[in-house]
Order: structure tokens, then C-alpha cells, then sequence
């Protein structure tokens, strides 16, 4: 009789996953980045408090095991998981927690935004904390999720704080083990993690150029990579050995006018130039690497309301039945040359020459663009914003902000309407059900006025190999590397 034999294969974790990065980190102290590189290290190599799970939006315990809200929202109580300890070996406690908020405390941009009424915070117990706010913030809790959230060692804190930018200490599933800026950084698996790792035991970036980075990818050098040449991604994305994964952020890509430009202020312009938007060139020249917006708030909170204005016929009656025709000649900025984004520009270009109107597109360093923002030097600007926590408030807020409009970011703070502020203000402090519709208010009274002309939502968009498994990323693009796992064979 003949004998069988069955050969049955197991997949072999591989011990490290090869990311391939456009752009290294910045800085590595939580709540002194701000930049997608650096929040995607900062957010694992630290924990918070609470967790964000990535496809339900709910917000999950963590760093803290439970808390209470008391005194009308005004006050938070914290309490703390034991046993957890940082990669330098020192133990979580109420004083980490404390010191990791207080160092920040209107001293950083970020925290500005994301933490705008924290007033103090307070150690209750060894175990125990308690934000004291200003004033009633609803997605305060979401805020506590974000990689600026982190909490740090407080023996880091103590003897190294300044060094924090460049020798991180969490108390996340990985811990810095080398950083060659520019060019490799490695985290390696964190020995004191209180919970199990899933993923590799190294998570290996190597920092270069697109094409660099492509031919690493194509000799399966690299397990992933960011993909931002979608005619590279279209041709690999379907191969026997690579794939493409893509996940829509709580984003928003803008047109915002300036109330202080000779046309920008006048409201038959900023109509006549929402109506000759047309959406479907996002489409048409990016296909499915980004989404339409037809309105400011994504989904899950729009509802199927759409902003789409487009009507050429219209632009072009209001524009000659108010004496403009050939006399409008207004500009629109933007930071950085994109190909793509240029060909969408052309084509609102176009389109309104044809209606009396001289649009010119200008392309700009990123220094040079901040600076025309502050000076309100422009009359249209191209901006991008990917939420920081998945809330309406950090999608809003940043349109009427001081602070972010003073790093040049242009929203609509020149506008200074006070019934959009007030709008806006009282959904922070608004806990029921009212508080989406004070938000969809506010966005109509944006449509009403033309001062905001929404583009598109970003997309996160990576090319793996596939043998890469459990890519986890949540709706603001950071990756969980502790989850993602890698078959050798």
C-alpha cells in the first residue's frame, strides 16, 4: 500500500515589518508634534488613557480603567490601571499622569486645539487623577485619545524633559531602540507592555524618496510603503504579491476665501465662484484615492446633505448682472506642487475664464504660503485638515481658530462672524442629541455665506506585500503596529 504524507504549514511570524516613509518623524515629544509622521511613531511607542478603537469610534479603557464625570462636565475623575510600567522600567502612577498634562498646558499649538479648557489637574491618590476644565467640553474624552494625550515617565519628565524630542519613554507596545534622522528608525517590542503584542517584534521604517522607496518595495526589500503615485499604486495594487490598502479619514480638503481681498469680501464672487466647482474633477483625476465632499462633515454625521453648488449658467448670470463680467481677477494659493491637484486647479481655472473670470493658480513653499495667510495677502486658499479626534469639533473649531490662523493655516477667522463663533462655541458645551444640529447649522450658514468651498476627504493609502495581515488604522491614519503580523511564506 502506498504511504501519504501531509505536510501541514503553520505561518511563521516574521520578527520585523519593513515601512517604507516618505517623510521621517519631527519630533517625538507628544505634545510638541503635530506632524502624520511623527504622530504615527509618538502613537506607538506611548498609551493613554483611554483607546480609540479604530472601526466602531468607541472610546475604550486604557492607561485609565474607569472615570466619572462630576460637577456638570466640569470635572473628570480618573482611575488608573496598575501594574503598568515604562520601557525605563518606573511604574504609572497619578504624578506621570499630572506632569504628562501640566508641561503642556497652553504652551504647545497642538494643545491649544486639542486641550483648549483644561485648567488644571490634580493627583486624588496615587492611583487616581482629575482634570478640572474652564468651561463644559463635550469630546473632551475623545481628546484624551489622541497621540498628544500620551503619557510619559515621570522620571523622564523630571531628569530628561528637553531630551523627550529625540529619547521617547512610554509606556506603549514599542520603545525606540535607534533613529537615524532621515533615513531608518526602529522600534522594537516593549519587554514591561501590560498588554499581549500581536504584531513583530521589530517595526523597521526606512525614511526616502518615492522612488527609492518604490524599488525597495518591487524587491520586496520594504512590507509596506506609503503610496502617493497612484499610477504606481494601480499597477501594483492587483499583482499576485502586493495589494493596496485604503481607509477614508475624518478629513477635510478646502477652499476657503479671504474677506479681506477686493473680491474675496464680496458675497456675488464667493457664490459665483462656489457655483463653478464642479466635484467631479476630484473624481475624474483621482479616481477612488480620495473621496468627493459635498458637504464639510463626513460621514458618519452628513446624512446624504450635499453642498453642490456647481452651476456654470448661474455663476456666469450673477457675475453679468452685476457689472463683473472680465473685471474679476482674483488669485488661489496653495502649499506645495501636487500634479494631480494642479490638473483639478486648471480645470476650475477654466472654467472660470469662460465665465468673466481670471483665476489664477499659484503654487507655494510652505514657508512662503504661511506667510501669505498671516499677511491675508490672497484671495482664495487650498488647505487640508485631518481631524485629530473623531469629533465635529475638530473639524469646526479649526475654522474659526486664532491660533491655528496664526501658524497660517486659513480658515475663516477674517470673516468674524459672530453667529457662526457662538454656533460653534455652544456645541463644545453641548452633551444631547441637540448638539449635531447646532453643528449642521453651522455648516448651513457656511453654505448660505460662500465662504468655504469643500473639495475632498483624504484617503490613507499604503502598498503592502501581501503577506502582511491585520493592517489596522484608525479615521485619522494612525497605524496600530502592535496588531499587524507578517507570514514568511
Amino acid at each position: 500500500m502506498r504511504r501519504f504524507f501531509f505536510f501541514i504549514s503553520f505561518p511563521i511570524l516574521a520578527s520585523a515589518i519593513y515601512y517604507g516613509a516618505l517623510g521621517g518623524p519631527l519630533n517625538l515629544d507628544p505634545p510638541a508634534q503635530w506632524d502624520s509622521s511623527s504622530s504615527l511613531i509618538v502613537s506607538n511607542l506611548y498609551d493613554r488613557l483611554v483607546y480609540l478603537e479604530p472601526d466602531t469610534i468607541q472610546i475604550k479603557p486604557s492607561l485609565a480603567v474607569s472615570w466619572k464625570i462630576k460637577d456638570n462636565g466640569l470635572r473628570w475623575v480618573f482611575n488608573l490601571r496598575r501594574g503598568v510600567k515604562f520601557c525605563d522600567g518606573t511604574s504609572l502612577d497619578a504624578r506621570a499622569v499630572v506632569l504628562s498634562f501640566k508641561r503642556q498646558i497652553g504652551k504647545y499649538p497642538a494643545s491649544l486645539s486639542i486641550f483648549p479648557y483644561i485648567k488644571d489637574v490634580k493627583e486624588i491618590g496615587k492611583m487616581s487623577v482629575e482634570f478640572i476644565l474652564s468651561r463644559k467640553f463635550s469630546p473632551f474624552l475623545y481628546t484624551l485619545a489622541t497621540p498628544q494625550a500620551s503619557i510619559i515617565s515621570a522620571k523622564a519628565i523630571e531628569e530628561n524633559e528637553k531630551g523627550l524630542k529625540n529619547n521617547p519613554v512610554g509606556s506603549g507596545p514599542y520603545y525606540l531602540a535607534s533613529w537615524e534622522k532621515g533615513k531608518r528608525l526602529v522600534l522594537k517590542t516593549n519587554p514591561e507592555y501590560w498588554r499581549k503584542i500581536q504584531g513583530a517584534d521589530k517595526i523597521i521604517f526606512i525614511i526616502g524618496s518615492f522612488q527609492n522607496l518604490n524599488n525597495l518595495f518591487i524587491e520586496e526589500k520594504l512590507d509596506m510603503m506609503e503610496a502617493v503615485s497612484i499610477s504606481k499604486a494601480e499597477t501594483l495594487k492587483d499583482s499576485r504579491f502586493f495589494a493596496l490598502f485604503s481607509k477614508p479619514l475624518f478629513s477635510l480638503d478646502y477652499i476657503v476665501f479671504n474677506p479681506k481681498h477686493r473680491w474675496g469680501k464680496n458675497p456675488v464672487v464667493r457664490e459665483a465662484l462656489t457655483r463653478l466647482w464642479n466635484s467631479q474633477w476630484v473624481k475624474t483625476i483621482f479616481g477612488n484615492y480620495v473621496e468627493e465632499a459635498h458637504n464639510l462633515l463626513p460621514k458618519p454625521w452628513e446624512k446624504n446633505r450635499k453642498w453642490d453648488l456647481f452651476s456654470p449658467k448661474i455663476a456666469e448670470r450673477l457675475i453679468k448682472s452685476h457689472g463683473f463680467y472680465g473685471k474679476i481677477k482674483i488669485d488661489l494659493i496653495y502649499c506645495c506642487e501636487d500634479p494631480l491637484l494642479s490638473r483639478v486647479f486648471k480645470a476650475y481655472s477654466l472654467a472660470a475664464k469662460k465665465a468673466g473670470v481670471e483665476l489664477e493658480i499659484i503654487s507655494l513653499k510652505e514657508k512662503k504660503f504661511e506667510e501669505e495667510v498671516k499677511a491675508g495677502d490672497y484671495g482664495m486658499a487650498y488647505s487640508s485638515w485631518i481631524l485629530d479626534y473623531p469629533d465635529p469639533d475638530s473639524l469646526f473649531y479649526p475654522l474659526i481658530s486664532k491660533e491655528l490662523f496664526e501658524l497660517g493655516l486659513p480658515n475663516l477667522l477674517s470673516f468674524q462672524d459672530q453667529i457662526l463663533k457662538k454656533l460653534i462655541l455652544k456645541a463644545r458645551e453641548e452633551y444631547s442629541e441637540k448638539r449635531m444640529e447646532i453643528y449642521r447649522k453651522a455648516e448651513t450658514r457656511m453654505r448660505k455665506k460662500y465662504y468655504i468651498i469643500p473639495v475632498s476627504r483624504t484617503k490613507l493609502i499604503l502598498l503592502y506585500n501581501r503577506r502582511v495581515k491585520k493592517i489596522v488604522a484608525d479615521p485619522m491614519g494612525i497605524i496600530d503596529f502592535s496588531k499587524m503580523i507578517k507570514n514568511e511564506h
